[in-house]
């Protein structure tokens, strides 16, 4: 499928050009952990502490989030605005001091393990064809317990996914995870390796596949919104609000009107609707494979009001009867106003929700952040 992208792929920075972060990771006796995992959230730069439990990272400026893992101990992480002045950090991480319950270790015995394996990687991965294409390399790391109408998931190590359809090796700190029905919601900070591929065929598979990931995604959105660039990136959006049991389009919505400036720094910006912002993608088709059930349970198990869930309900069961020659997403604010960068990051992930297409895009279709960073302008 012929893509009809204007941006430009990412670009290899020189290294004269890149942030640097030092510093050592040490446990609570000022011990150095050597072997810990340090990276930078979203990106492919992360490294092992040495012996003396001291790392340095290089990675082009911009706002990050800072993650140090160690088995047996508590992650931690902060976020950062890198510039071109080298930061120091010590890293102190505390024991994870987490028994485990005898009922959730048996439980993880039982022949439910392995429906709940199966449940979790199909919601994890997503419901483009790219989630039939990988795999959780270590999945005994991940402990299931059902609590409160829901499965949750919890990882004792780093999961290891292997993603041969965009041709990446990617290190994922499961935050939290719970499963309601065929619902999944999520948190964690990825690290991303670049497979090396077996030949030219595959290198260009992936280059278009990663292409058509980052096409018409979240991120691609929020910069061509900062750099007010929706048309002529594909884009339309529309305020929606909740009418009677169904969401009704009530027109173009206008940039200006959505988007404010943050005070806090001259990156930042501000988003704020009312009701729900419909964002409609034109140069490309639905990817999603959904069967009705996916799609109802996503929904049910994504919003907290009853209202909510009836409208979207409705409203995914009339797109379902729609041409699928767009994706359409409607994006819903838990607060108002969200701050976002003009990189493209959500600065409060948790207070944006993705409906409709964009909520079944997930570990498949996730790209490093530095993906397509030279393209909108």
């Amino acid at each position: 499928m012929a893509l009809r992208l204007t941006f430009l792929m990412a670009m290899l920075i020189p290294l004269c050009s890149l942030a640097q972060i030092r510093g050592v990771v040490v446990d609570g006796q000022d011990r150095p952990l050597a072997g810990a995992h340090v990276w930078l959230s979203g990106t492919s730069s992360g490294t092992l502490t040495a012996p003396d439990g001291t790392f340095t990272l290089n990675a082009p400026p911009g706002r990050f989030t800072l993650i140090a893992s160690f088995l047996g101990y508590t992650a931690w992480s902060e976020d950062l605005l890198l510039t071109m002045t080298p930061l120091e950090k010590r890293i102190v991480l505390k024991p994870a001091g987490m028994a485990l319950d005898e009922v959730v270790v048996a439980a993880n015995a039982s022949k439910k393990r392995k429906r709940w394996l199966k449940d979790f990687e199909e919601g994890f991965f997503g419901y483009t064809a790219n989630g039939k294409h990988c795999r959780i390399l270590n999945p005994e790391v991940l402990l299931f317990e059902e609590k409160d109408d829901a499965l949750q998931a919890h990882a004792t190590d780093l999961l290891q996914i292997e993603n041969l359809a965009l041709g990446y090796r990617i290190l994922f700190l499961l935050e939290e995870a719970r499963i309601a029905g065929t619902a999944i919601s999520y948190r964690g900070k990825p690290l991303f390796t670049e497979l090396q591929p077996e030949d030219e065929k595959q290198a260009a598979q992936w280059a278009r596949a990663r292409e058509e990931s980052y096409a018409g995604s979240l991120r691609h959105f929020l910069r061509s919104l900062a750099a007010n660039a929706l048309r002529r990136e594909g884009f339309e959006i529309y305020h929606s609000l909740p009418q009677g049991t169904s969401v009704q389009d009530l027109g173009p919505a206008r940039v200006s009107r959505i988007v404010r400036q943050d005070p806090s720094a001259p990156d930042v910006l501000q988003l704020s609707f009312d009701g729900f912002l419909k964002v409609v993608y034109l140069h490309e088709k639905n990817r999603v494979m959904l069967t009705r059930k996916n799609a109802m349970g996503n929904i049910a198990g994504s919003l907290g009001h009853r209202s909510e869930r009836s409208i979207l309900q409705n409203d995914m069961q009339e797109m379902a009867r729609a041409s699928d020659d767009v994706q359409v997403t409607y994006l819903f604010l838990k607060k108002v106003p969200v701050r976002f960068d003009t990189d493209g990051n959500v600065l409060e992930p948790e207070y944006l929700e993705e409906h409709g297409y964009l909520g079944y895009e997930r570990i498949a279709d996730l790209l490093p952040v530095a993906y397509g960073r030279s393209g909108v302008k």
